[in-house]
C-alpha cells in the first residue's frame, strides 16, 4: 500500500528539533541511531549534467561515485566544531552540479532566514518554507522556539546554495565556469566544508547566527579601527570635484572625534581630467586636512586602447543601455589590465579602496536576478580548467595583494561569503540614496537588519551611505543616521552642502562620536518585519524605535 508524506507525518509525528533535526528520518524516534548537533554524511548524492540529467551516484563508506566522478564526504572535528569536508575526483568535463542531499521531516509551517549571493536588495528576513527558493550559502530553520543553522566555511571553491522542503535539505555545489561545465577532468579538488549547528530554548537568535558566522570564517580581515567618514556619491552624483572633495575632507576632519581621521571617499566621476586634473596632488592635500583618502575604482571594466584578453560582452540596463566589456580575470594579461586601477590608486596615495561593478562584469546580472545559476549558459572564461568561484577568489586575493599594507579594501557588488577573510569591509546592501528614500528604507534598512551577525565576524559590514541632501526628509535622515551610528558598521555621509544646517553638523558630529566607540545593535528579536522598527543597542545600552514608512507608503517602482 502507497503511504503518502501526509499520512506519514499522521502516523509518525512531523520531526521537530526534539530529536535533532540532524537525525536521520529512520533514526526519529526517540533514542534513535545518529543522534547529534551536526549533519552527519547526506543520506544521497547526484549529479547533474549541463542538460539537467540527474545521475545518482552509488555509496561505499564516506565516498559516493558514478562514471568518471568520485566524491567525498568526510567528517572532522577541529576547534570551529564538526564539519563535512567535500571533495572531487573528476575524469568529466559535463557536470555542472553536485546535489547532496538530507532526507528530514520538517514541520510545514518552519521559519528560513536566508542569505543572499551578494548586496542584499530588500529580500532579507523570515520567510515560510518555500521548496524552490534558493539559499545562498547559508541559512537559519526555524521550528517553534528551536533553530538549527546549515552553512559553508567562507571561501568555498565552488559557489554553493541550499534549499529546504518538508521532506529534507539539499545543499548544491556549482562546478561550472562561467556558464558551462568546468573542464575539472585530472583535478582533485576541495570544493567547500559543511557546517551546521542547533539551538533551543530562548537564546537570542542575533547571538547565535553571529557564533555561527564566526564558524564559517575562522580568519576574518578587520580593518585597524573604526570606519567613519564620507562618500560623495549620494548627493554628487558624478558630478563631483577636487574642490569639493577639499571642501568635503575639512567637514568631516571638523565633525570626526579628536584623534580620529576620518575616510574621504572620493566616488565616480574623478575621470574628468577638468575636475580632478592631478588625483595625487588630491590626495595629498585630503591627508594634510587630517582625512585618510579614499576613490572608487571599476577595476574590470575594459578599456578600448588596452588590449588583453577580454568576457563576452554584457549589456548594462535595458536593450537600449550600451555594452560593457570587461577584462577577463583568469588568464595574466586579464588580471594584469584589471589590476591596474588598483596600483593606480595606490601609487596616487590612497588609502581606501572601493571597488565596484566586479560581479555585473563577470557575470551580466546582479545577485538578486541569479537564482540557482550566477553564470548565465553559454559562456566560459578563457581558463576553462577552474570553477567560477576558484577565479573569484583569485581576483579579490590578486586584488588584496595589489593594493599592499597600509591600505582598506571595500568590495562592493562582490559575493560577501567569497569576500569574508579578503576584504576589510564589504557593502552589504544595493545602494542607498540621497533622492529616493525608498531605497534607503528597502535596501539599507533590511541588510542591516538581517546581516548584522556578519559584522565583524565575515567583515567590517558597511549599509551604505547616508545621505544629507534637501531631498529626503530631515527626520528619516536623522534616524537612518542614528541606526547606522550605534550598529557600529561602516558610517559613510554624503553631505550635499546646501544641506549642512547647524543641525545636521551637530548630528554628524554625535553620530560619528558614537560610531567610534565601537557599538553594537540589531533589531530586537522578535522582528519579523523586513525593516524593524525596533532596536537594541550596546555602548550606551538603549532600545530605540524608529519610524520608516513614509505617511504615503512604499514606492513600489523603486
Amino acid at each position: 500500500m502507497l503511504i503518502n508524506r501526509r499520512d506519514l507525518v499522521t502516523q509518525a509525528g512531523v520531526l521537530g528539533f526534539s530529536p535533532p533535526l540532524f537525525a536521520s528520518a529512520a533514526d526519529a524516534a526517540p533514542h534513535g541511531r545518529g543522534m547529534s548537533d551536526h549533519l552527519d554524511a547526506p543520506d544521497a548524492v547526484a549529479a547533474r549534467a549541463a542538460d539537467g540529467a540527474m545521475t545518482a551516484m552509488t555509496r561505499q563508506g564516506s565516498r559516493w561515485s558514478t562514471t568518471g566522478l568520485k566524491v567525498s564526504v568526510n567528517n572532522d572535528r577541529e576547534a570551529n566544531g564538526s564539519g563535512l569536508n567535500v571533495a572531487l575526483e573528476s575524469a568529466r568535463d559535463d557536470v555542472a552540479f553536485l546535489r547532496l542531499r538530507w532526507r528530514r521531516r520538517i514541520k510545514p509551517d518552519a521559519r528560513v532566514l536566508a542569505d543572499t549571493w551578494e548586496r542584499a536588495y530588500g529580500e532579507l528576513g523570515w520567510r515560510g518554507l518555500s521548496p524552490e527558493r534558493v539559499l545562498p550559502w547559508y541559512f537559519n530553520l526555524a521550528q517553534g522556539n528551536d533553530v538549527a543553522a546549515f552553512g559553508v566555511e567562507t571561501q568555498p571553491n565552488a559557489f554553493c546554495f541550499w534549499q529546504c522542503d518538508p521532506d529534507g535539505i539539499s545543499l548544491w555545489i556549482d562546478l561550472r565556469n562561467g556558464g558551462e561545465p568546468a573542464h575539472l577532468s585530472g583535478r582533485r579538488l576541495a570544493l567547500c566544508r559543511v557546517l551546521s549547528t542547533q539551538w533551543g530554548g530562548h537564546g537570542d537568535p542575533y547571538s547565535n547566527l553571529r557564533a555561527f558566522c564566526a564558524r564559517m570564517c575562522q580568519r576574518p580581515l578587520l580593518p585597524a579601527g573604526p570606519i567613519v567618514g564620507s562618500n560623495d556619491w549620494n548627493y554628487a552624483y558624478g558630478r563631483n570635484t577636487a574642490a569639493g572633495i577639499l571642501r568635503d575632507a575639512r567637514l568631516m576632519v571638523e565633525l570626526s572625534p579628536p584623534g580620529h581621521r576620518p575616510f574621504v571617499v572620493i566616488d565616480d566621476g574623478w575621470q574628468d581630467k577638468q575636475r580632478f586634473p592631478d588625483l595625487a596632488d588630491l590626495a595629498a592635500q585630503m591627508r594634510a586636512s587630517g582625512a585618510r583618502p579614499g576613490i572608487w575604482i571599476r577595476p574590470l571594466r575594459a578599456e578600448e586602447r588596452v588590449r588583453a584578453t577580454r568576457l563576452p560582452p554584457k549589456r548594462f540596463g535595458d536593450a537600449a543601455a550600451e555594452e560593457i566589456s570587461a577584462y577577463d580575470p583568469s588568464v595574466p594579461d586579464g588580471m594584469n589590465a584589471t589590476l591596474r586601477s588598483v596600483l593606480d590608486a595606490r601609487a596616487q596615495g590612497f588609502e581606501f579602496i572601493k571597488h565596484d561593478f566586479t560581479t555585473f562584469e563577470l557575470f551580466g546580472q546582479w545577485g538578486r536576478d541569479m537564482g540557482a545559476q550566477p553564470g548565465r549558459r553559454g559562456w566560459r572564461f578563457a581558463d576553462a580548467t577552474r570553477t567560477t568561484a576558484e577565479i573569484v577568489l583569485d581576483l579579490y586575493r590578486s586584488i588584496r595583494s595589489a593594493a599592499g599594507s597600509g591600505c582598506t579594501i571595500l568590495g562592493c557588488n562582490t559575493f560577501g561569503h567569497l569576500a569574508a577573510g579578503i576584504f576589510e569591509t564589504q557593502r552589504i546592501s544595493d545602494d542607498t540614496s540621497g533622492r529616493e528614500w525608498e531605497r534607503t528604507r528597502r535596501f539599507g534598512v533590511n541588510a542591516l537588519a538581517y546581516r548584522m551577525p556578519q559584522h565583524r565576524t565575515f567583515f567590517h559590514a558597511d549599509p551604505d551611505i547616508v545621505a544629507i541632501t534637501r531631498i529626503i526628509p530631515w527626520r528619516l535622515t536623522a534616524q537612518w543616521l542614528d541606526v547606522v551610528a550605534r550598529s557600529g558598521t561602516a558610517l559613510f555621509v554624503a553631505p550635499a552642502p546646501d544641506a549642512m544646517s547647524d543641525e545636521a553638523r551637530a548630528a554628524v558630529r554625535a553620530a560619528f562620536a558614537i560610531a567610534v566607540g565601537n557599538p553594537a545593535g540589531h533589531p530586537v528579536p522578535d522582528a519579523i518585519s523586513q525593516t524593524p522598527e525596533t532596536w537594541r543597542f550596546t555602548s550606551p545600552a538603549t532600545t530605540r524605535q524608529y519610524e520608516w514608512d513614509l505617511p504615503d507608503g512604499a514606492d513600489p517602482f523603486v
